[in-house]
């Protein structure tokens, strides 16, 4: 007899789970940010599961100064489309999600980077994407890690309502992306 209690208990947990499970909503899809930032061409955010990627696009113009053997400076403005992303994993708090950072990344578009100097100089354009591509990515991680509140590594919170994910808090309130029909 208790046998059978304990197993109609057991079997009452596992499908009160899987109703539970069954009826929290998909976020998974391609999100499109209909405001972009004023220095970007596009925003993108990718979700997959609890894998949570922001893509920001555009084109910059970038200086590097350096000294040449005679110890003179010299300039070279360089011109590249890139790509900079956040990864994290996702977390969810009633109706609100958090991103929660893992990693940051910059890649910038070898077949598209320019560089101009009136001098010739020793440096190769790799050397050049290299010194941004590392360069920008200790940008966007400070940039990060000033969102972070204390040590919980949230970069970003949101809500999804219908077809939009609204990021809320901080400066970015108002701001949404529109679910692209995939």
């Amino acid at each position: 007899m208790v046998y059978k209690l304990v197993m109609k208990n057991i079997l009452g947990i596992i499908i009160v789970c899987a109703l539970l499970v069954s009826c929290q909503k998909d976020i998974s899809g391609t999100y499109k940010a209909l405001k972009p930032l004023d220095s970007c061409e596009k925003e993108i955010i990718v979700i997959d599961g609890n894998n949570f990627t922001r893509s920001i696009y555009g084109k910059y113009s970038e200086r590097y100064h350096g000294k040449s053997k005679g110890n003179k400076d010299y300039y070279i403005t360089c011109t590249f489309p890139c790509t900079m992303q956040c990864h994290a994993t996702l977390s969810k708090d009633g109706n609100k999600y958090s991103a929660n950072i893992t990693n940051a990344v910059v890649k910038i578009d070898k077949e598209e980077f320019k560089s101009y100097s009136w001098k010739k100089n020793n440096i190769s354009d790799d050397s050049l994407i290299r010194y941004f591509e590392k360069n920008l990515t200790e940008m966007l991680l400070k940039t990060l890690n000033e969102k972070k509140q204390e040590n919980d590594y949230v970069g970003f919170q949101f809500v999804v309502n219908g077809n939009k994910l609204i990021l809320v808090g901080g400066n970015e309130v108002d701001d949404y992306f529109i679910k692209l029909v995939e």
